[in-house]
């Protein structure tokens, strides 16, 4: 296995055009398969306790099948695009709100700098055991020490 890239700051925040137009396309792809599975629920009387996994039964109906064949193809599509994303060495932590990690090194010791969909720029981090839940607002003199 390769190892992973380390971002500086500078070039996490130079990719955030190409993440957060992902993201768009990734957030439209979500509510798709959302909507798509709620019409295959109102069509089959199905609640989608399933965790939303569609499990073709030769029992389908050709109208049913196809719609299970759609959500299956949007559930694909949805995963190559947080691959993606993932491909340019970003850690995808929680893909309903598009927050991703870069791995970075902050003041000599691995870190992950810590963007969330909606943020102009990567100005959080957090220690790599920790989540988001702990991530710390870079301070405008380390952002300085990092960018340059």
């Amino acid at each position: 296995m390769a190892n992973p890239e380390v971002f500086s700051l500078e070039a996490a925040n130079a990719l955030l055009p190409r993440i957060r137009t992902i993201c768009e396309r990734q957030f439209a792809r979500r509510r798709d398969i959302e909507s798509a599975l709620q019409n295959l629920g109102e069509k089959t009387g199905e609640t989608g306790q399933n965790g939303g996994t569609v499990t073709m039964s030769a029992d389908d109906n050709p109208s049913v099948r196809e719609m299970k064949r759609e959500i299956v193809t949007l559930v694909e599509r949805y995963r190559a695009g947080w691959r993606e994303v993932e491909g340019l060495g970003v850690v995808v932590k929680d893909p309903r709100v598009g927050l991703c990690d870069f791995l970075g090194e902050l003041d000599g010791r691995p870190v992950y700098f810590c963007w969330r969909y909606g943020e102009d720029r990567v100005s959080h981090w957090h220690a790599l055991h920790e989540g988001a839940a702990s991530r710390r607002a870079l301070e405008e003199e380390k952002r300085k020490r990092l960018i340059n």
